[in-house]
């Protein structure tokens, strides 16, 4: 009988062959090795498979592929669905994971904290080229996290460990939003559930031509709005009316 892996990796792509291959080897050269990684491409029409394909011989990585694009909450619906680990742990093909003990800090926490459902780390944001740009430094307790969550995300979503039960309790990924998805996610399961990020930046967020616009940050800010409306059970109800109120004059000056 095949043994459960303690974490499920989920990898979303879409014709990105040029870094998937480096994000694939971050996960590979983690200290923590009893995981598989769930890669689900979402109608590439690169070489994204041509550049999978040879790390496909290890029996911890699976490939799926979309017939078309179905954009990014199915992909990671299908990905949830394909996972049989304990834990979640999301890098999106783009990304990568800056240290060996990235997954070992995060199981080690939640191993020890049953009341928290999902733990982070910082980033680092690189360019194409993966040199250093900038840096996002999120807060630490779940206090402090539960009280600047409804003004900006305060977990960066590759460097995320959850635990599925609460995923999957949550109904996972919301299908109708394009973008925010994983925003609307943590504040569903902030709900129910303790947040930590461990210290360090453990991550690398890659700024690309392909996920850097004005368009689509007014609707990443849209779609923020509407998953505050449906989390009103988050946190402290005169905070999500004022994150509300300037998130809607932030979108309407845009």
């Amino acid at each position: 009988m095949k043994k459960t892996p303690k974490i499920s990796i989920m990898m979303i792509s879409h014709n990105s062959s040029v870094y998937i291959g480096k994000a694939i080897q971050s996960v590979l050269l983690q200290d923590f090795k009893d995981w598989e990684l769930i890669i689900v491409d979402d109608g590439s029409d690169d070489d994204t498979l041509k550049v999978t394909e040879p790390l496909l011989e290890d029996e911890r990585i699976f490939y799926f592929k979309n017939e078309k694009k179905c954009g990014i909450p199915y992909s990671r619906n299908v990905a949830l669905e394909k996972s049989n680990g304990e834990y979640l742990a999301v890098l999106d093909s783009d990304d990568l994971w800056l240290t060996k003990d990235k997954l070992k800090l995060q199981v080690d926490f939640l191993d020890n904290n049953q009341d928290y459902g999902v733990v982070g780390t910082n980033l680092k944001y690189i360019d194409p080229a993966e040199k250093l740009i900038g840096q996002k430094k999120v807060r630490k307790t779940n206090f402090f996290i539960k009280l600047f969550m409804p003004f900006w995300s305060q977990i960066n979503n590759s460097s995320s460990l959850s635990r599925i039960s609460l995923v999957r309790k949550v109904g996972g990924y919301d299908n109708s939003f394009k973008q925010s998805q994983d925003y609307d996610l943590w504040l569903k399961i902030g709900s129910i559930s303790k947040m930590k990020n461990i210290r360090g930046a453990h991550t690398a967020y890659r700024i690309h031509d392909k996920n850097v616009s004005i368009l689509k940050r007014k609707g990443q800010i849209w779609h923020s709005i509407r998953a505050l409306k449906n989390n009103n059970k988050f946190g402290n109800p005169v905070v999500l009316k004022m994150a509300y109120y300037l998130k809607y004059l932030y979108y309407k000056n845009l």
